[in-house]
């Protein structure tokens, strides 16, 4: 949060003081994101677990400083001019080098995608996790799927973020697709096996498990949820374009099953009602087959996954709270393993790798703690938690703190160039932050768009007057 604090100027001079007295250094390396919002060019001397000791730098001078990783959102590492190279959660480097390692052990790297997608399940912290598991040599990605409901968490003021309508769940979804296929594919030497362990894959989490072949689910595990994609979009509009924005979706949720090499029959009838999907085995293969009507197919053994949802067959209101309708496609455990999707339901990870024929010869990359998941894993999604919430601390609050930025009482003519001075800092920091969690906060960057906007007013503003000889 931004905060002008009437105590730091003696806090400053105290640290540039120190900084004298410790003398000049070579350069950052590092720049420190904290909690308080505060954006620090550092240069790291020691790190542990707990806490990272840096040179702090103001100007051409430094000073020596220990913060606790609890008050650190993210270090960047500076490039050789200064700028910016990308984010990295500010955690020691955990991959295993453990040299009790067997040498015919299969290493494993587990971790959770939980909470909100969109939110706490979102590309950067995937593709870092990913990055740890490549550093770490995995052979085995264990992905545990665990999302809860869609919309931001009731605390969050919506106020400040894209109208929902901007993007939906698939959009959410499809930017962690990349981390998890074709980036895989270009930065893994050797090529892993990602195994998406289902517990609640639900609304656009329903896409991902359709990627990749070794899917498993828990007693409990559920997948779909998604709804009607004709219902996406309503009335609005030009029906044509509707049209075509419907089957766009419904091809690229194909492209996803197709990758994973599952029947794109299980995208439509998750996407779209007024079909029944019937499935029967026959030589020990699963057969699937579409009906426009509710009636089963020929030849007996059939069984039916979803129905019209028209007249009788309308889910009720109360099939839909419970996750019971079948108008649309939603798999609990037992269907998804009898129409061959999972490969096997495990309720522990010990049951998983059972399953997975690797139980005798896992060796579970940095899980110190014993919960079967990946240490740095765990590390780096609390840093991303720890972020967001900081920086809408700061977003919720930048017009507050505009409106109540302090004027000194002797400052006479130059109360309104402290006033632009300081709206321009609040501003610039709240673009930072946007830049930052664009993903979250500001998909479309329109809100990046207008505090631009607001900044070249006030910067115009200033010449007009430099120019006029107004100051």
């Amino acid at each position: 949060m931004l905060r002008f604090n009437t105590t730091r100027p003696a806090l400053l001079g105290a640290t540039l003081a120190a900084a004298v007295a410790f003398g000049a250094a070579a350069e950052p390396t590092h720049e420190l994101l904290l909690t308080n919002g505060d954006t620090l060019s550092v240069q790291i001397l020691e790190e542990t677990e707990t806490q990272i000791k840096v040179n702090v730098f103001y100007g051409t001078l430094s000073a020596p400083r220990t913060f606790q990783r609890s008050e650190i959102i993210t270090t960047t590492a500076l490039a050789a001019d200064g700028t910016a190279k990308d984010d990295a959660p500010a955690v020691a480097d955990t991959r295993s080098t453990d040299t009790e390692r067997p040498a015919d052990a299969v290493p494993v790297y587990a971790f959770e995608l939980d909470g909100e997608l969109g939110w706490d399940i979102s590309v950067t912290p995937l593709r870092q996790k990913m990055e740890k598991a490549r550093e770490a040599g995995a052979e085995y990605v264990i992905v545990k799927l665990d999302n809860v409901r869609a919309g931001l968490p009731e605390w969050v003021d919506e106020a400040i973020v894209d109208d929902a309508g901007a993007f939906d769940t698939l959009f959410q979804a499809e930017a962690l697709v990349a981390p998890l296929t074709t980036e895989v594919r270009a930065d893994w030497d050797n090529q892993p096996t990602i195994v998406f362990w289902v517990d609640r894959a639900m609304e656009g989490m329903a896409f991902i498990p359709l990627l990749k072949p070794d899917v498993y689910f828990t007693s409990d595990g559920r997948m779909g949820g998604v709804g009607d994609l004709e219902g996406m979009f309503g009335s609005m509009g030009d029906e044509v374009v509707r049209d075509k924005q419907e089957s766009l979706r419904q091809e690229q949720v194909k492209g996803y099953a197709i990758e994973g090499g599952h029947t794109t029959m299980l995208v439509d009838a998750m996407l779209r009602q007024g079909d029944a999907l019937w499935y029967r085995i026959e030589n020990g293969e699963v057969r699937f087959e579409m009906r426009r009507d509710n009636e089963a197919p020929l030849g007996g053994g059939w069984e039916r996954l979803t129905d019209t949802g028209e007249g009788e067959f309308a889910d009720t209101d109360s099939d839909v709270v419970r996750l019971r309708g079948n108008d649309t496609l939603t798999l609990d455990a037992d269907t998804a393993f009898k129409i061959g999707f999972s490969k096997g339901t495990a309720d522990s990870l010990d049951d998983l790798l059972f399953e997975l024929g690797i139980e005798d010869r896992a060796y579970i990359i940095d899980d110190n703690d014993g919960d079967g998941l990946a240490d740095s894993a765990d590390r780096i999604g609390q840093t991303w938690g720890r972020g967001l919430t900081s920086a809408l601390r700061t977003l919720r609050n930048m017009e507050r703190d505009i409106a109540n930025i302090r004027i000194p009482e002797n400052a006479g003519d130059r109360a309104q160039q402290i006033r632009e001075s300081q709206t321009l800092r609040i501003l610039r920091r709240a673009i930072q932050l946007l830049n930052r969690y664009e993903e979250v906060f500001d998909p479309n960057e329109q809100w990046r768009v207008n505090l631009e906007l607001r900044i070249q007013q006030i910067e115009n503003e200033i010449r007009r007057r430099r120019i006029g000889g107004g100051g």
